[in-house]
């Protein structure tokens, strides 16, 4: 079903910029840019909360519920099942302030350092009943990039591409939990995972530490262990963090590029080129978990588990790859 107030998706963009030059081919700019997103995700959501439960064994929607027993009167005000409407909910703001230092290539060489700071929030739905709850950070912070070229004699060049960007903000979620009054978005398709009471959404990486994490799982197991689920069970499984965890890794990797020119009667040019990516073979680890861990449980939270991939540029271990061009 559709309702009957139905915005379109839409955006706000702002821009504002400065550039100075600052001689000897140097060229700084400062470069900060807004976007904002309204109504931004199209999904089927089930306004009757036919998946709310408030303590008790029997689901609590807001037209009540009718019972186990099919119901064929057409004058009693109950439901059997959810009524899903396409809700065209959802914002989205990105802000970065992007600063580069360019020089033009003279003396032989040429380079761009390049640093964006940047902060986008967004929607990711975890429950139904309170879609801001979902609402958090889902961009890293920093990225730094250095490129660079330089000509040597007899026809060689050096080319440097280095990058490093920090941690992606995460959630820690409890596995199972199913707080009475929620409504979680996929507990009709997969298993209820819930973000631990006490902490904003996408936050850990992004302002909330370590000790914030203990907190929140101290407070947890004092004040949800012990009470009842959605459904009346017992909620009975205390929480750990692990001695050492990280909330994911930065990805970090230099690669190199050689390349040496013959030319033959000025129209015809061979390159032979060699290309070394994540040069210092930096692991780049991947594959967290952010579901935390029962007391007793072997540890998995903040526990990596793979390195990245190397496509060729993508951080993973270190290649090697060698090349010729041909140019007539």
């Amino acid at each position: 079903m559709y309702p009957t107030h139905f915005p379109l998706a839409r955006s706000y963009q702002t821009s504002l910029g400065v550039q100075h030059d600052l001689g000897r081919g140097l060229v700084v700019t400062a470069d900060w840019a807004r976007r904002q997103g309204e109504n931004v995700s199209l999904s089927e959501v089930d306004w009757n909360l036919f998946n709310r439960y408030l303590g008790t064994p029997t689901p609590a929607p807001v037209i009540p519920y009718c019972g186990p027993v099919a119901d064929f009167n057409p004058t009693h005000n109950c439901s059997t099942g959810g009524m899903t409407f396409w809700t065209d909910q959802g914002r989205s703001v990105y802000d970065g302030l992007l600063v580069k230092v360019n020089k033009r290539f003279s003396n032989h060489f040429q380079f761009l350092v390049s640093y964006a700071f940047q902060k986008g929030l967004g929607e990711n739905v975890v429950d139904d009943n309170n879609y801001m709850k979902g609402y958090g950070e889902y961009l890293p912070h920093h990225n730094l990039t250095v490129a660079g070229t330089v000509n040597f004699p007899w026809g060689l060049v050096l080319s440097l591409n280095s990058s490093i960007i920090s941690r992606t903000p995460q959630t820690a979620v409890v596995n199972g939990l199913f707080l009475p009054g929620t409504v979680p978005h996929q507990s009709v398709t997969g298993t209820i995972t819930t973000p631990i009471p006490g902490m904003n959404y996408g936050c850990l990486a992004a302002g909330c530490s370590k000790a914030d994490l203990q907190k929140a799982v101290d407070s947890y197991n004092t004040s949800v262990v012990g009470t009842r689920d959605a459904k009346g069970n017992l909620i009975s499984a205390k929480l750990a963090l692990p001695s050492d965890y990280q909330f994911g890794d930065p990805t970090i990797t230099q690669d190199f590029r050689l390349t040496k020119t013959f030319t033959f009667k000025e129209r015809y040019k061979i390159s032979v080129l060699a290309e070394m990516f994540n040069a210092f073979n930096i692991a780049n680890l991947t594959g967290y978990s952010y579901t935390l861990d029962n007391v007793g449980a072997t540890p998995s939270f903040g526990q990596p588990t793979q390195r990245a991939n190397q496509t060729f540029g993508s951080a993973g271990a270190r290649a090697l790859q060698v090349g010729a061009r041909v140019t007539f």
